[in-house]
C-alpha cells in the first residue's frame, strides 16, 4: 500500500513538472436519489442515498482573460453505490438490493474568478460517460447481463486555495441516469417482470481537493 502511494505522488509530481496545467481533482460526493420505471407510478417514486468516489484527470488550457481562466478537459472515473428501491404501490415499498457501479467519461471545466486577487476559482462544469455495474448484492443468481447507465452530470465548485497548486473544493451537482439491462433481469433487479425502462435523477454535494497550478 506505501508504495502504491509512493508511485502515485511520483506520478502526480513528475506530471506537474513535464505539463504545467496538467490537473488532478479528488472529490467524494453524496446525495439524494430518484428513482422511477415505466412499470410503476411515477407518484409512488422512491428515494434514496447514493455515495461516489470520484478523481477526475487531465490538462487545462490557460486563458487569464480578465476573470475567465481558462477550460479543462478531465478524465472522469470513479465508483459510486446506492440501492434500486421501488414503491410497488402505495402502502408497499419494495426494496430489492444495493448495487456498486464503477463509471467512465469525460468532464469539460470551465473557470473564473470572482476577482483579480481572489484567492478562489469559481468552476462551471459538465460531465458525460457510462456506470457500469458489476457487483449487484443479496442476489441468488447471476445476472444475464452487467447493467450499463450512460449518465450527464452539470456541476458547480467552488475552489479555495492554500496555495498556487493547491485548493480545498466544495459544489454541488444534478446528473440524471438511465440503466441499460436485460429485460430477462427485470424481477432479480426491481423485483417486479416487465421493467423496460429505468431512470434516475438526483443532487449531490462535493467535498474534495484540487491539485494543479492556477
Amino acid at each position: 500500500m506505501r508504495l502504491k502511494l509512493i508511485i502515485i505522488t511520483i506520478l502526480i509530481i513528475s506530471c506537474g513538472t513535464v505539463f504545467p496545467q496538467f490537473e488532478l481533482d479528488f472529490l467524494v460526493k453524496s446525495g439524494l436519489v430518484e428513482s422511477f420505471s415505466d412499470k410503476i407510478d411515477i407518484n409512488n417514486d422512491t428515494y434514496f442515498y447514493k455515495k461516489e468516489l470520484n478523481l477526475q484527470l487531465g490538462y487545462k488550457f490557460a486563458a487569464n482573460k480578465n476573470l475567465f481562466k481558462g477550460v479543462s478537459l478531465l478524465f472522469d472515473f470513479g465508483t459510486s453505490g446506492n440501492p434500486i428501491s421501488y414503491s410497488i404501490s402505495k402502502n408497499d415499498k419494495h426494496t430489492v438490493n444495493g448495487n456498486l457501479g464503477i463509471f467512465t467519461g469525460l468532464a469539460l471545466k470551465f473557470i473564473f474568478s470572482p476577482s483579480l486577487n481572489s484567492k478562489q476559482d469559481l468552476v462551471l462544469g459538465v460531465a458525460s460517460g457510462a456506470r457500469f455495474i458489476p457487483v449487484v448484492d443479496y442476489l441468488d443468481t447471476k445476472l444475464n447481463k452487467t447493467p450499463i447507465s450512460p449518465y450527464v452530470k452539470l456541476f458547480f465548485e467552488d475552489r479555495i486555495y492554500g496555495n498556487d497548486k493547491f485548493a480545498f473544493v466544495v459544489g454541488f451537482g444534478l446528473y440524471y441516469e438511465y440503466m441499460i439491462f436485460d429485460k430477462s433481469d427485470s424481477m432479480k433487479l426491481f423485483g417486479v417482470n416487465n421493467v423496460k425502462q429505468h431512470h434516475s435523477i438526483g443532487e449531490m454535494i462535493t467535498l474534495g481537493f484540487h491539485f494543479g497550478k492556477r
